[in-house]
């Protein structure tokens, strides 16, 4: 009977035992899938690139918020520069990264310039939101402003947190950005290819064009959501890290101006009164891609698109072109002025 029953015993457990390591093995493989299942879950469905201003090697300001930057600057009224608003962002949250913006402190103060809440009631827009970019940037413009930035900015960046140590930074990285954005770019050969051609610098101007299409116009616009003509201009020229003022007549006086027959890709042909304003003759600009064609933010309800520079309704208001100087892209032609 032993002989008999001892086997049998040790079958029963056995199985037994390859039941229960079966359910184990089941409970780990389920485990293992659940958990695959979450992570992929998790992944993100889209990758989101931010584009900084390139042409520098260690430039971490978006080109979105740069070209908010020279705008909120350029309409401050007290000469405010761009370099000062984007060393202040720098100090206070590195443009909006810093996650304890959103914890309030120091009697409430959040947002991406860390603003006082008595001051951001006197100098935000109207409802403004101290996360949002433009309203951010403009309450610190108007209180540098209001506290003499005209005049004296490191007085006023003292008003704004009354620390020394603090001004030589903001002022540290304001000089930062201001070089390396710096539209005299004869000397940053590191923002091209060393050796490329004037040709392939202007196709690569023209590629940076193109992505551009199909972005409705938008008055005073300088994003993918909506840019005028002149905003273009500074969009696609800030990948080379060209600073340029949101304004055609303005890039027309900036730019060097070339003959029509010496037009190549890459270059910038303006258009004179294709609106009744008094104050400016330039009123228009575009990036010429070749074969008299370029690429511009047309008007109200039109795309960014190409058009042709010198027929039909561009042609009969077409008054000359000009070229951006860059690295490696020769300046060089008979006639230029």
């Amino acid at each position: 009977m032993l002989t008999i029953v001892v086997p049998l015993a040790t079958s029963s457990a056995g199985r037994r035992l390859a039941g229960w390591l079966a359910v184990l093995v089941g409970a780990l493989v389920l485990l293992a899938a659940g958990m695959l299942i979450v992570t992929i879950a998790a992944w993100p469905t889209t990758v989101t690139l931010t584009t900084s201003v390139v042409g520098q090697t260690n430039t971490d300001l978006p080109v979105d918020q740069w070209l908010l930057m020279q705008q909120v600057a350029a309409s401050s009224g007290c000469g405010l520069d761009w370099s000062i608003l984007a060393g202040l962002e720098k100090e206070e949250t590195d443009f909006g990264r810093n996650p304890d913006m959103y914890v309030p402190h120091n009697g409430g103060i959040v947002g991406i310039v860390q603003m006082q809440p008595g001051n951001w009631a006197v100098f935000a827009p109207p409802g403004g939101d101290p996360f949002n970019q433009h309203d951010a940037l403009t309450a610190a413009a108007r209180y540098l402003c209001a506290s003499g930035a005209g005049q004296n900015i490191r007085a006023a960046l003292f008003a704004y947190n009354h620390a020394d140590w603090y001004v030589d930074d903001v002022l540290h990285w304001a000089q930062l950005y201001a070089a390396q954005t710096n539209p005299d770019l004869g000397d940053l050969a590191s923002s091209t290819q060393a050796g490329s051609s004037s040709t392939s610098v202007g196709a690569e101007i023209v590629g940076v064009a193109r992505t551009w299409l199909g972005v409705p116009y938008l008055w005073g616009g300088t994003t993918r959501n909506g840019i005028d003509c002149s905003g273009l201009v500074m969009a696609v020229f800030a990948q080379f890290g060209v600073q340029f003022t949101h304004n055609a007549q303005l890039q027309f006086n900036a730019v060097q101006h070339i003959p029509t027959d010496q037009l190549q890709p890459g270059d910038l042909v303006f258009f004179a009164q294709t609106y009744a304003d008094p104050t400016q003759w330039i009123t228009h600009v575009g990036i010429y891609i070749g074969n008299g064609e370029q690429i511009n933010a047309p008007t109200d309800g039109q795309l960014v698109s190409i058009q042709p520079v010198f027929s039909g309704f561009w042609g009969a208001h077409f008054a000359g072109a000009g070229r951006v100087r860059l690295p490696n892209r020769s300046t060089s032609c008979s006639g230029c002025a």
